[in-house]
């Protein structure tokens, strides 16, 4: 009874951390209670309490006495309780406690729908700071505490119950219209006097946007912060579940700034290893039912469709469960060791796991490492500038294959990671990346009968349980590559007969370097057994394809390296290269050895410029669509051979031949520039400037105002002017009107970013001009549109109307239907500003009819957001907000929604939320057919 005593004293001490209110929750006196604490002591040997000053505390010895003295006090109470319950229903007290927003918006509710279902049980609710109720947990007198934007100590368990919007807040008057930095600027900022994260993240947010040096105001509590902001006094940001009252009856807006998201999550927490109470677990469901997900996981992927993995069933879940927890996963081993195949099953098993997406990047014909960003932007289907923005907050898996030739991305991809909440990656390399964070996992050979199961599935002809089919997948050392590639040769060799071979083969292992691993040797041994198999114009075929990067067509093969269609099929047979469609590709192990056959051989120069030569064609080819009907077809053909271009442009540096090199950079213009392929553009065209020589001038000065054109888009007009300006020089030298009307454009762009505005005019004028007359109606419209920017801003809205209506001309004559949409939609924007509904309705359908016949997702978007905008003048709300949660689906752009939501909101004021829902949910077909109903239904 002494201990019981003793122990009850202490834990009254560890809650309270006071003597006197321990005494009081004990019914004893003071001195009673000191009196057990220190005999504790005594017996135990060690001071648990640090006595003295305002507030008693516990030593580290202390602490960890409590948390198994409160822990069992708590699972006491708890199976008292239970035992207490009568037939289901509950009964006895359930202890809660919330912080902040989740405390007065969220857990009342809850709270009161759960009096109505059980009431014999008892209430006991704490509202206190997020601090105070971790604590109350940690200290066993509450069961659940819920909190937001906390982190939980590892002593207690935490569940994500929701991620809630943190957004912009001030005066009805300030919303309608976007705010720029310099509005911002001059508001007060108000948060809470006390520090939190959701305070924490704002300030960073803010600095991002560039403001550095604000008013703020600090005020105890959000009840006084919205009274504030609906006075006038300034903006603050705030949860969204606060505000739905105010925000319903105008109280308060939602402000429109570029770039601004916040979220915070809002989590229940108990203590670990404390089982909860009957009570407590109804309430833990009813919670979880309140806030289950907004957004229901839809599996996106674009894995490819494979034939079941032979074995690995243990390996495929081991990788599963290591991605549920870590960011950073690289399957390891030698090349053929089946790392692909075990991880592309490992992310198909995973794909519920990772209900944003679950994407292949393949990196086999990436080169540079530099090069990585873009090759997973585009696999994304972002700009490189929009990657970070579509990753964060992300449930996403990248599977980077073959990531051991661009090992100098290992840096970038880890501080991606440590910088994006959200996404998980996982690496195949035959070397770990070697950076924080990393978990390695390598790959083992198959084991025996895995091997020899893999062996009669891969073999054309039925092997049976021959014996020397398990002496191979031996001899091969259970390596998949390796024992598929000798399957195929069943097809003319008997197994025993191909053992004999493989054994003599394997023979001359010793000539590879004896530090090479034992698995890549014997794979190297392999697929040279297969070259020597082949004609001496075969195995001189192989070499040549090594010049290929991410495959290449017959044509291409036979124009680069003399191919022919029999010589190619005997390559096939022998499993060195494999058609894919209407492609061809070449493993990049096998490749290696190609490579390096093409090296010994004397006739890589030779190859390399045919190379070169080629897709300059290709790339010729391809600009000459460029702004026209047919630019998407030509941007896709660009897109399937970029490495190939690549490859070229990489070796005319090498070779310095700046006449190839710049005719290839310039020729892809649409492909830099329509594709928002910008940095990389300029990664080619600087050092191809540098080179110098012999360089024709009309050449050099549309590559210099392309390099300019790049620079511009990238911000950095610094640079862009002297390009420009050299590009004017060299093309009016030439008289080549094209290159002077594209080196008008660029200085017209630096005139109008410099406030310039006659300049620009004048300069946009003539560019225009030349345009017009040498018949590229495409271009001639677009600088239209650069005009009527400028006369937009000079107030000019008859002239803004005349050049848009003759750029949609222009882009009529040229086939350019998305120009034609840009400049449609444009004029409708124009109409609604003045006040004509119908006519901005009319030519807002006209501008979605544009961009379905373009084929532009991005054009359908934006239009369907101009004819949403045009049902909010037109008083059709709920037509409004369906169609802008189409457009919310459509679009990951944050920037763009913002921008797009401006005209929306000015006309309908705050969205009906459950209208938007609905508009998610609509098909494409549907949102389309939502946009041309003549009146609400």
């Amino acid at each position: 009874m002494q201990v019981e005593a003793r122990l009850r004293a202490f834990a009254a001490v560890a809650r309270r951390r006071s003597f006197s209110e321990a005494a009081a929750e004990l019914y004893v006196s003071q001195p009673a209670v000191s009196k057990h604490v220190a005999a504790l002591e005594a017996e135990l040997g060690t001071q648990l309490v640090v006595r003295g000053g305002r507030e008693t505390s516990l030593t580290p010895a202390g602490e960890l006495l409590a948390d198994y003295v409160l822990r069992a006090e708590a699972l006491l109470a708890n199976g008292r309780r239970a035992l207490e319950a009568a037939a289901g229903e509950a009964v006895g007290t359930l202890s809660v406690a919330a912080s902040g927003i989740p405390g007065t918006y969220l857990v009342p509710d809850v709270l009161a729908r759960f009096h109505e279902q059980h009431p014999r049980v008892e209430l006991d609710f704490h509202l206190d700071t997020s601090a105070g109720t971790l604590e109350l947990v940690r200290g066993h007198r509450v069961e659940v505490g819920v909190v937001g934007g906390m982190i939980v100590p590892p002593e207690l368990e935490a569940e994500p119950l929701l991620e809630d919007d943190v957004v912009l807040v001030g005066p009805p008057a300030l919303g309608g219209r976007r705010l720029r930095p310099r509005d911002l600027e001059g508001l007060t900022w108000l948060s809470r006097e006390e520090g939190s994260a959701t305070r924490a993240a704002v300030e960073a947010a803010r600095w991002q946007m560039g403001l550095h040096d604000v008013r703020s105001l600090e005020l105890p509590s959000w009840e006084i912060v919205k009274l504030a902001v609906a006075h006038g006094a300034g903006i603050a940001a705030v949860s969204r579940v606060a505000l739905e009252l105010e925000l319903q009856t105008g109280a308060l807006a939602v402000l429109d700034v570029p770039g601004w998201r916040l979220r915070r999550t809002i989590s229940l927490v108990t203590a670990r290893g404390v089982p909860l109470t009957d009570a407590a677990q109804r309430f833990v469901e009813l919670l979880r039912e309140a806030f289950a997900p907004r957004v229901e996981p839809t599996p996106n992927s674009n894995l490819p469709r494979l034939a079941p993995l032979v074995g690995r069933a243990h390996e495929v879940a081991e990788v599963a469960r290591v991605l549920s927890g870590e960011r950073l996963v690289t399957l390891t081993g030698a090349g053929g060791s089946g790392k692909t195949r075990l991880a592309l099953a490992a992310a198909a098993a995973s794909v519920d796991a990772f209900p944003d997406g679950v994407y292949l990047v393949e990196l086999a014909p990436v080169a540079d490492p530099e090069l990585v960003p873009a090759t997973v932007a585009h696999v994304l289907g972002v700009g490189v500038d929009e990657l970070d923005a579509r990753l964060r907050g992300r449930r996403i898996l990248l599977l980077l294959d073959n990531f051991e030739h661009v090992q100098g991305a290992a840096t970038w991809l880890a501080e991606l990671l440590a910088a994006v909440d959200g996404p998980t990656a996982l690496a195949t390399s035959r070397a770990p990346l070697r950076v924080k964070r990393e978990r390695e996992l390598a790959v083992a050979p198959l084991a025996a009968p895995d091997a020899v199961r893999l062996f009669g599935e891969r073999a054309p002809v039925a092997v049976g349980d021959d014996p020397a089919v398990a002496a191979i997948c031996a001899r091969l050392d259970g390596l998949p590559l390796a024992i598929e590639l000798a399957a195929a040769r069943t097809s003319v060799l008997a197994p025993r007969e191909l053992l004999e071979r493989l054994e003599r083969d394997l023979g001359a292992l010793g000539e590879a370097p004896r530090d090479a691993p034992a698995r890549q040797r014997t794979l190297d041994a392999t697929i040279e057994w297969s070259e020597r198999l082949l004609g001496a114009e075969a195995r001189r075929l192989f070499a040549r394809l090594g010049v290929f990067r991410g495959g290449w067509t017959v044509d291409a093969a036979e124009a680069v390296c003399g191919a022919g269609l029999d010589t190619l099929a005997a390559l096939v047979d022998q499993s060195l290269i494999r058609r894919e469609g209407e492609r061809m590709t070449m493993l990049e192990t096998v490749r290696a050895v190609a490579v390096a056959r093409l090296e010994a051989s004397g006739e890589r120069d030779e190859i390399a410029r045919g190379h070169a030569r080629f897709f300059a064609q290709l790339a010729r080819t391809a600009s000459l669509h460029a702004r026209g009907p047919q630019e998407r077809q030509w941007l896709e053909r660009v897109q399937v051979d970029v490495d190939n271009l690549r490859a070229a442009l990489a070796w005319t540096i090498e070779d310095r031949d700046a006449p190839l090199g710049l005719e290839i950079a310039d020729a892809l213009e649409p492909f830099w520039v329509r594709r928002h392929n910008h940095v990389e553009g300029l990664r080619w065209l600087e050092p191809l400037l540098a080179l110098g020589g012999d360089v024709d001038r009309a050449l050099r000065a549309g590559a210099l105002s392309l390099a300019g054109r790049l620079s511009f888009e990238l911000g950095d007009v610094d640079a862009a002017a002297p390009h420009y300006e050299e590009s004017i020089t060299l093309a009016r030298e030439s008289g080549d009107d094209e290159r002077i009307a594209w080196a008008l454009h660029g200085l017209g762009t630096i005139a109008a970013k410099r406030g310039e505005a006659d300049a620009a005019r004048t300069y946009f004028t003539e560019s225009a001009a030349r345009f017009e007359r040498i018949g590229r109606f495409g271009p001639m419209a677009g600088r239209l549109t650069f005009l009527a920017g400028i006369e937009y801003e000079a107030g000019n809205i008859d002239e803004v109307v005349a050049l848009f209506q003759r750029a949609r001309d222009g882009f009529r004559r040229a086939g350019d239907h998305d120009g034609v949409a840009i400049a449609v939609a444009s004029l409708s924007e124009v109409a609604l500003e003045a006040g004509d509904v119908d006519s901005a309705l009319a030519l807002a359908r006209e501008a979605l009819e544009a961009a379905r016949t373009s084929g532009s997702q991005y054009a359908v978007t934006q239009c369907l957001a101009g004819v949403a905008a045009a049902y909010a003048a037109a008083g059709r709300r709920d037509d409004a907000a369906r169609l802008w949660g189409a457009v919310e689906r459509r679009e990951d752009d944050a920037a763009v929604l913002i921008q797009d939501r401006e005209l929306l909101v000015g006309f309908l004021g705050p969205l009906d939320d459950a209208r938007i829902a609905e508009g998610r949910a609509l098909s494409d077909d549907e949102s389309v057919a939502l946009a041309a109903v003549s009146s609400p239904a």
